[in-house]
């Protein structure tokens, strides 16, 4: 694989601008299976719908006579299901796109997976969720006086509190089950370990796999959750009990796995932190904004004026902020930051004394006598040659029994003649190499 530093300017912005692009796409392509989702909370506004003297959803006219039961639960849970499936495939394809580009670390990768990851939900989960939540209860009446679409906005955006609701109980009540039983797991490592696995270290692989803590995802996702827990606490207060027992549940199953359960082959040092913390203030600053955004379609201009006040000591904060926390947004944990001062505030690594003196082996001269390894004579040593012709005289001498001329003289004894002749004939095949040790 070619990193950034192997790849020249040209190329690596062609490259980052197909990953831009492809992420985009991807968002706003997802705009029709979650339109399709947030019909099936709807069903009988859609099955009311008529679009120039027809019913394009007339299918749906018996919902009136379905159990109230099945359409509770159509329209309260399987939304909400679907939806989530959804959002699993999403960090995949962020993540086939963000390689593009040739991060250099798995570390950045994640981490610009995970900022990807939360624009797609913000915008996907977020903005257009209730934007067609909206369209599709009210859409016969759009379509008559689209004129009223403000006014329709400003009453009916608050009333998707429930279903924001219904979408973070099932993230807590059903989704941290499955990662603390981890089934999938145990039925693959008994699969693995019954009829496949027959090496130790095919067993030892069995044992350690799948043990990775997807952190760009559960991260990602706490950020949404705290988005539409600080957006919709002033339009419906319920809903911060509701977040605060998804993020109860979710540290208690989090830590047990990373404590007892999950071995990642790689550690950042908490570099994510500081992301997690620039979504919740986007999160504070989005709901500033929709208070002020619903008190102007309202029409209540003294209450948006006054809203204003708290979105000014929000931006003085967070600039103070990151003014005092700015190596550990930055960097991390407070290890890894402490690493970055010493590095930036003090001498280098290696002192300049040190560096001077310090001379790599490879460059050092051979010494007069070196170990014999070879077995090739008692009395080592290195006969040299000038060039190539120097070498084939050599070589003639040797075939006729005569002493070879170089630095060294040749070995007297006589069994130790033949090792000699074998050592400079290997020497032949090679013409570039003017240099035989014995």
């Amino acid at each position: 694989m070619r990193y950034q530093h192997d790849i020249d300017n040209g190329l690596l912005s062609v490259r980052t601008a197909i990953t831009i692009i492809s992420c985009v796409l991807l968002t706003l392509f997802w705009i029709i299976p979650v339109t399709a989702i947030m019909g099936l909370a709807n069903l009988r506004a859609l099955a009311d719908i008529t679009i120039r003297g027809d019913q394009p959803f007339s299918f749906l006219d018996n919902v009136s006579n379905w159990s109230p039961v099945v359409t509770g639960l159509i329209e309260s849970l399987l939304p909400a299901i679907i939806l989530s499936v959804f959002l699993g495939l999403v960090p995949t394809f962020l993540r086939m796109f963000v390689s593009v580009s040739r991060v250099g670390s798995l570390g950045n990768l994640d981490n610009t997976v995970r900022d990807w990851y939360f624009n797609f939900v913000t915008f996907s989960n977020f903005l257009f969720v209730a934007l067609a939540g909206t369209l599709l209860n009210d859409l016969q009446q759009i379509i008559s006086d689209p004129s009223s679409t403000i006014d329709l906005l400003a009453t009916a955006v608050p009333k998707q509190a429930g279903f924001v609701m219904n979408f973070i109980l099932l993230k807590a009540l059903s989704e941290t089950p499955q990662q603390i039983l981890q089934i999938g797991r145990v039925a693959v490592r008994w699969i693995m370990l019954k009829f496949l696995a027959r090496t130790a270290r095919e067993r030892r692989n069995v044992e350690t796999g799948n043990t990775i803590f997807v952190y760009l995802r559960y991260y990602a996702m706490a950020q949404l959750i705290a988005l539409l827990g600080l957006i919709y606490s002033t339009v419906q207060p319920f809903v911060i009990i509701v977040c605060f027992a998804y993020f109860a549940i979710n540290y208690v199953v989090w830590k047990y796995n990373l404590c007892y359960s999950m071995n990642n082959p790689y550690h950042d040092g908490g570099s994510m932190y500081g992301g997690a913390l620039y979504g919740v203030w986007v999160g504070l600053f989005v709901h500033l904004l929709t208070i002020m955004g619903l008190f102007g379609l309202n029409k209540k201009p003294a209450q948006c004026a006054i809203s204003v006040i708290p979105l000014v000591f929000s931006i003085l904060f967070i600039r103070k902020c990151k003014k005092r926390y700015a190596r550990l947004l930055n960097h991390g944990s407070g290890v890894h930051t402490i690493q970055h001062i010493q590095q930036e505030d003090s001498e280098d690594l290696i002192p300049t004394s040190l560096a001077k003196t310090y001379g790599h082996p490879g460059f050092e001269p051979l010494p007069e006598t070196i170990e014999n390894l070879n077995g090739m004579g008692l009395n080592t040593g290195a006969v040299r040659f000038s060039d190539a012709d120097d070498f084939d005289d050599t070589l003639v001498r040797i075939e006729n029994g005569e002493e070879p001329a170089g630095e060294s003289p040749r070995p007297s004894a006589q069994s130790e003649s033949e090792d000699w002749k074998d050592a400079i004939l290997l020497d032949k095949n090679h013409p570039n190499q003017f240099c035989s040790f014995r």
